[in-house]
């Protein structure tokens, strides 16, 4: 399995693909007719490193800096060599960029799963250097996704995005959530309020902030809980922080730190529901998360968020940028104990029926026989 890959597994997590990967591999590393090796490029090394993981084999590469300006020539280049030693039967990618491209290209029978539509990220990104790295991101993300065969998408938007420009066979396979998640959690009153994810401004925290301005008119001692990795935007960040200070919210606002996902199920259990506020989105580990913890989720209509949260049902729903919307939904759920239980209950069920790691392993699994035998002639190296 190629894809980003965590130096500490067990720690805090950088996105979507690293927990997608920390939750799966273990999962398919128990099915008897599998041996499962993971491959990733790290930008903090600077020779290969091996490493054992839940007796896995863990192959790191170095990462090449400013590999976007030739498509990721050099990484791709070294992580086909390492393949062709390894002689997989199946090259699976996490994410439709330089690991797609390297699977595609490695001769062996490949699928990926697309994580995100970069080029829709890509839109929203500042024009600067990293903007520039985002847009370059997304037309090679094009690239890959008009020459592979077969593509795992985790939500039907993925699917939506990509009927148009992609031949690839698609298989419907939801994210996997770890099972400590789906513990039961408190259905008391509570007043704290839980967003998880990048402090970047595709998140739109700064909408998030202005909502909750209104809120804590009418409820001084709720309390917004923000956990995440503030390094990525560093300024943007620091607007935040200072948005926070100009508003007077400083004692209503708790910045905590990135949080492993075992730390993170405390804060699911006490909080009393999610809220995302994101300007794009595919489909958010954090609200499939949430859900399994059986809380109820305000989110943004954007993306692929409205096939998880089903407005009036699992949470409520507001557009992006309306700021007095995200503020009256949070206001209802923080108002109605009653409908916050019955909103978590429904999440839950459909997180036990859709997110189950095992039950999204055997089917990883059901795709790698389609795969296989979809390439014959690639199979016997």
């Amino acid at each position: 399995m190629l894809g980003s890959f965590p130096r500490e597994p067990d720690g805090p997590l950088a996105g979507g693909v690293e927990t997608v990967m920390t939750v799966l591999l273990p999962e398919l590393q128990m099915m008897a007719d599998l041996t499962v090796e993971v491959l990733t490029a790290d930008p903090t090394i600077r020779k290969p490193e091996t490493d054992r993981w839940r007796g896995m084999t863990i192959h790191r590469l170095p990462r090449q800096r400013m590999g976007h300006i030739t498509f990721y020539r050099q990484d791709r280049r070294a992580m086909g060599r390492l393949l062709n030693g390894l002689s997989p039967d199946l090259v699976h990618a996490q994410g439709s960029g330089m690991y797609a491209g390297a699977a595609i290209e490695s001769g062996y029978p490949a699928v990926i799963t697309m994580h995100g539509v970069i080029s829709r990220e890509a839109a929203l990104a500042p024009w600067n250097w990293r903007g520039l790295q985002q847009r370059m991101a997304g037309l090679y993300e094009r690239r890959c996704l008009a020459r592979v065969r077969h593509l795992i998408a985790i939500s039907p938007y993925v699917q939506e995005e990509c009927r148009n420009w992609s031949p690839a066979q698609m298989y419907g396979i939801e994210n996997p959530i770890a099972d400590w998640f789906f513990a039961e959690t408190e259905t008391a009153p509570t007043g704290r309020v839980l967003f998880v994810g990048l402090i970047r401004p595709r998140k739109r925290l700064l909408d998030l902030l202005a909502a909750w301005k209104e809120v804590v008119v009418t409820r001084p001692h709720a309390r917004l809980q923000i956990a995440g990795d503030d390094t990525v935007a560093p300024a943007y960040a620091a607007d935040v922080r200072e948005q926070v200070r100009a508003w007077g919210l400083a004692e209503s606002v708790q910045f905590l730190d990135a949080l492993s996902p075992r730390e993170l199920v405390r804060y699911y259990r006490e909080c009393a529901f999610l809220v995302l506020p994101s300007a794009q989105e595919t489909a958010p580990m954090v609200i499939e998360e949430a859900m399994a913890a059986g809380k109820p989720v305000v989110a943004t209509r954007v993306g692929g968020v409205p096939h998880l949260v089903e407005h009036e049902q699992t949470g409520l729903l507001a557009e992006v940028g309306d700021t007095q919307a995200l503020a009256n939904a949070m206001n209802r759920l923080l108002e109605d104990t009653s409908l916050r239980a019955r909103m978590g209950r429904e999440a839950r069920r459909r997180a036990e029926s859709r997110f189950r790691a095992a039950a999204v392993a055997r089917q990883t699994r059901q795709v790698y026989d389609i795969v296989i035998d979809d390439n014959p002639e690639n199979s016997a190296k």
